[in-house]
């Protein structure tokens, strides 16, 4: 007696569907969760180099009217007029950081690291593909100097700092190699 096949075809048919869709959501989700993540490393660029940028501005704008004798000035008002140790420690850190070449100098650190942030939140939220490698080997670029400041003089805030970049570099990194390896089978002809 020969056996009805057709209708057995639609339940095979259904359950590869199924198994293609149950695929597809979770592509579509591990896919979202990525977007999500990259998405907020561009929101923390962009507030990065605004601030950056915004600094890099007001001391601009400033220098012409004498920022550094002025810095200078309410440095010495703060240690003869400070009475707390946090005003105090203030006073010190703007004393040594008020020297001419040492607010140029900041000056180009903001502006250098306004724009090179800017450029890596474009990068990212454009989808080039080179923007998390440029964002991971800038960022990577810099945590031997963080263990280093945080060796020397550990603080919270460093290491807050190391764990945030850390965190950036590897998400990026992963992110980035995910997303470029079918690119590479297909070159190959696998």
């Amino acid at each position: 007696m020969p056996t009805d096949d057709s209708k057995l075809e639609p339940s095979r048919s259904s359950a590869v569907r199924e198994q293609s869709g149950l695929e597809a959501v979770k592509s579509s989700t591990a896919a979202a969760d990525r977007a999500l993540g990259v998405r907020a490393i561009v929101v923390y660029k962009i507030a990065k180099a605004c601030v950056e940028l915004g600094l890099f501005l007001v001391l601009a704008a400033l220098w012409p009217f004498g920022l550094a004798e002025h810095l200078s000035g309410f440095a010495r008002g703060l240690t003869e007029h400070g009475n707390h140790a946090w005003s105090l420690a203030l006073a010190r850190w703007v004393q040594a950081a008020v020297s001419a070449h040492g607010i140029e100098l900041a000056m180009c650190a903001l502006m250098f690291d306004g724009v090179l942030t800017g450029v890596e939140a474009w990068a990212l939220a454009s989808g080039r593909w080179w923007g998390p490698w440029l964002v991971v080997v800038s960022t990577a670029s810099l945590l031997p100097f963080e263990v280093y400041e945080f060796v020397r003089q550990p603080r919270a805030s460093r290491i807050a700092l190391f764990a945030v970049n850390l965190a950036i570099v590897v998400y990026l990194s992963g992110h980035a190699w995910r997303a470029h390896r079918p690119d590479v089978r297909s070159a190959r002809g696998d």
